[in-house]
Parts: structure tokens; C-alpha cells; sequence
């Protein structure tokens, strides 16, 4: 099983079933988080399961072991229904990456073992496919009416302060506005939570509270 070349190579080979052909660039990477008991659960029977015609490109494990499931050449099943600034179901263009968790009402936190892995992972497919530190994604942003995962106990600030996700700068103007431009789709309720479980994960409401409110554009 594992003597598959592999994009990544520091990736065992565990090949999933569930993809097809990728018709459109690699452009973002979604970061996703099981929300699964296990490992063994999550490649068993829902990423490599052929019955449930669901994958991602890659899988961290909490020793910070990565599987490559699909090639990055092809569509892996991991976005869905999804949609950032005027792409929509981002399957078409980007790379998943599972990230093993037991969710967000567990609230165990990832491993450190888990994001060294992972910045290692995003620099070589950010190198290879020139992605910027503002294409690396969430599955809750793409997905706001119906996604939480990484979670809030994903720390992004170990991405951002390797230039390998985008920090929050504060932009002048109405702040639901601003989401907007930025990327970010649903209802109003929606992409404030977005916001909220990337830049304020403490503060996740849904209300443009006053915190909110500086932290998108500083008033």
C-alpha cells in the first residue's frame, strides 16, 4: 500500500477511491479537521471508504504522520458545497488536507507534532503550485452555513507566522462589507462566525459585537 509515488515525499501511500479528474488549476488549500475518534476512523470508513464517496489529498495523524490518499492531480471529495470569493465548489481547485481530531466539542487540542507536519506539508505544496499565504483556507470559510472544522482550537497563528496562511489586517469600511470582499459567503450570521473561528475563535457568536467590529476594520 505504501509503495505509490507520492507528490509529498515524506507521505505513506493509502490510496482512496473516492476522486476524478481535476479540470480546473490548483489554487487553495483547505485545511479540514476529522472531528473522528481515531485515525484508523478516518481513513477506514469515511476517507478511504468507497461507499461514502468522501477523501482529501493528505491526512495528518496526531504523531504528525502524513498519508497521501489521492494524487494532487486529481479532485479529492473533500470541500463540497463551497464557495470563496468568486470560485464555488473549490473540489475543482484546491488541495484537502485532513488534520486527525476528535472535534470540536472534545476540544482536545491538535498536536504540535501535527502542525510541524503540517508546515512542512504546506510549504512544499505551496512551493510546487505558487499559492499565496491568502489561498490557504479553512473548511469553515468556504462552507459557512454548514462547516466549523478545523475549529476554534485550530491555532492558525502557527501558519500565519510562517507566511503559510494570511493574519487579519484591519480594512477600512462596513464591516459585513468587507467580509464580503474579502471572500467569505452566507448569510450575515454565517460569516461572522467564519470571521470569529479564524481571528476571534474566543468570540464566536455570530454578533458583530464591538470586538468584532475592531478587529474587522478598526472602528
Amino acid at each position: 500500500m505504501n509503495n505509490q509515488a507520492t507528490d509529498y515525499t515524506k507521505a505513506l501511500w493509502y490510496p482512496s477511491s473516492s476522486f476524478d479528474e481535476r479540470k480546473e488549476a490548483i489554487k487553495y488549500v483547505v485545511i479540514h479537521g476529522t472531528w473522528v475518534a481515531t485515525t484508523q476512523i478516518a481513513l477506514n470508513d469515511f476517507l478511504c471508504n468507497p461507499e461514502i464517496e468522501v477523501s482529501a489529498h493528505y491526512l495528518i495523524d496526531e504523531q504528525g504522520q502524513v498519508y497521501q490518499l489521492v494524487l494532487e492531480e486529481k479532485r479529492a471529495w473533500h470541500a463540497g458545497r463551497s464557495k470563496w470569493q468568486q470560485d464555488e465548489l473549490l473540489n475543482h481547485s484546491s488541495i484537502g488536507i485532513e488534520i486527525q481530531n476528535k472535534g470540536e466539542e472534545v476540544g482536545e487540542p491538535y498536536t504540535e507534532a501535527q502542525y510541524i507536519a503540517l508546515q512542512d506539508l504546506l510549504k512544499d505544496i505551496m512551493l510546487r503550485h505558487h499559492i499565496s499565504p491568502e489561498h490557504v483556507l479553512a473548511h469553515s470559510d468556504i462552507a459557512t452555513d454548514r462547516k466549523e472544522d478545523p475549529g476554534t482550537h485550530f491555532n492558525w497563528k502557527k501558519l500565519e507566522d510562517h507566511a503559510l496562511a494570511a493574519p487579519w489586517h484591519v480594512k477600512a469600511g462596513e464591516p459585513l462589507e468587507v467580509l464580503r470582499t474579502y471572500g467569505w459567503h452566507g448569510t450575515d450570521t454565517d460569516i461572522i462566525k467564519a470571521f470569529q473561528r479564524r481571528y476571534l475563535p474566543e468570540k464566536v457568536s455570530g454578533e458583530l459585537c464591538t470586538e468584532t467590529r475592531q478587529k474587522i476594520c478598526g472602528a
